[in-house]
């Protein structure tokens, strides 16, 4: 993970965009986390329609796993993840909303820093997960940011991040 988050930060990738549909893309993503997500009998809704986004399938799956699997961590057993596409002319907005512990001011406001680890994070965990997904969407124009209203948290209530990716364009094949 360090060394992709090195390869970023030196503009070392060149990233492979083509046109892909949101539903496949998140069913992807959310494969390496089943056992997960079976374990603790978490209820997980995708709400994509017939989306397309315009991204690099193999780097943007990482991103969106690297923020499922986060949800997936601080949910509860039974609870539930949602996953919800909205295409606008401007751009293609994708939420993923647990009803987890949540996360208070101070934890919003460091959550894509480098090294962060959140006051319930696990013991195992490093803290590279939400930089590493925040510097993959933006550098391929997509916007995640901390301190804005793309990220929503209420301690007790859960968590949602929001992704805004550009449109895609008609004439793109």
């Amino acid at each position: 993970s360090l060394l992709k988050l090195s390869r970023l930060d030196a503009c070392a990738i060149t990233f492979q965009k083509q046109r892909i549909d949101v539903h496949s893309w998140i069913l992807e993503a959310l494969e390496p986390i089943q056992e997960l997500l079976r374990e603790k009998a978490l209820q997980v809704h995708i709400d994509a329609g017939d989306c397309q986004i315009e991204t690099d399938p193999r780097w943007s799956k990482e991103a969106l796993l690297n923020i499922l699997k986060n949800a997936a961590e601080h949910t509860p057993p039974k609870g539930t993840i949602t996953i919800a596409a909205r295409q606008t002319p401007l751009f293609l907005s994708l939420s993923v909303t647990d009803s987890g512990e949540g996360m208070d001011l101070e934890d919003q406001a460091h959550v894509f820093e480098r090294f962060y680890r959140g006051k319930n994070a696990a013991s195992d965990s490093v803290g590279i997960g939400m930089a590493m997904a925040k510097a993959i969407l933006n550098d391929q124009q997509a916007e995640i940011k901390d301190k804005s209203s793309l990220v929503h948290s209420t301690p007790g209530k859960g968590t949602c991040f929001t992704i805004l990716f550009p449109s895609v364009s008609s004439t793109t094949a």
